[in-house]
């Protein structure tokens, strides 16, 4: 799976929410839009807001498909965990949430 460099990601977000979106107080119900943002806008340009570098997307188009498909999964994955949670099954969502963060994220005991 290809990753983003970090200062590409970081202003993704931040071009996100300067969109004028409002963000609420729990990050798991901020999440999914997050990964909604990033699936829908990995293919454009995003230029260096500090204006040293111009585009700073620097991904192939096979890497952008490949992030935007991982983004959706987990979307999805992120939708269910919440519903998990609204349940009342947090083992579950747990482990969805482990599913889109990696083996380094807690286990439910």
């Amino acid at each position: 799976m290809p990753t983003m460099k970090s200062y590409f990601l970081e202003n993704l977000i931040l071009q996100y929410y300067s969109s004028g979106v409002t963000s609420v107080k729990w990050v798991d119900r901020e999440l999914p839009k997050l990964f909604q943002y990033i699936q829908n806008n990995v293919h454009y340009s995003l230029n260096d807001p500090k204006g040293f570098q111009g585009d700073i997307n620097h991904l192939t188009y096979e890497e952008r498909m490949k992030i935007q498909e991982k983004a959706n999964v987990d979307y999805n994955k992120a939708i269910k965990a919440i519903g998990f949670e609204g349940a009342g099954n947090m083992a579950a969502a747990i482990r969805l949430w482990g599913e889109i963060f990696g083996e380094d994220f807690p286990k439910y005991l």
